[in-house]
């Protein structure tokens, strides 16, 4: 399990993903709190994300946020939960997303570079394997080479 607080006044940006004038943490938020939580068991690739209740960011309250990562099954994914409540209230904890994280390929295929470093190397790609290609700026594109 990873834990931590998401609050608006430390974190000012979150407040800016905003519908009807309610600040809501955005998707890829859950995206990279699953990306972390996935390698730090060895699993760089998320098979599925559900999103199963938006997290509504008041500016005047702090969030603590939990991931949990279960064992791995026969294929090598984990479940994943992704939790939040309102910081010390006692309050209950809502589920706000769920799926499973992977190994992508083989061992010798597998990511083992380390987040903390950016910008991360160029991946190398042959005709027969997909691969993501950072572009100068922010974003990506993904390609499938025909074999």
């Amino acid at each position: 399990m990873i834990s931590g607080r998401l609050s608006v006044r430390t974190q000012p940006w979150l407040g800016d993903h905003v519908l009807g004038g309610t600040a809501f943490f955005p998707g890829t938020g859950y995206v990279e709190l699953a990306v972390v939580a996935g390698h730090l068991v060895g699993c760089t690739r998320i098979d599925e994300l559900t999103l199963a209740a938006p997290l509504v960011l008041l500016p005047d309250e702090d969030i603590q946020v939990q991931v949990t990562v279960g064992g791995p099954d026969q294929e090598g994914l984990r479940e994943l939960e992704i939790f939040a409540r309102t910081q010390d209230t006692g309050a209950e904890w809502t589920r706000h997303a769920a799926g499973r994280v992977g190994p992508c390929g083989p061992a010798s295929e597998r990511d083992t570079a380390d987040f903390a470093v950016w910008p991360r190397r160029a991946p190398s790609c042959s005709r027969s394997t997909a691969c993501t290609r950072r572009r100068p700026g922010p974003g990506r594109a993904s390609a499938r080479l025909p074999a």
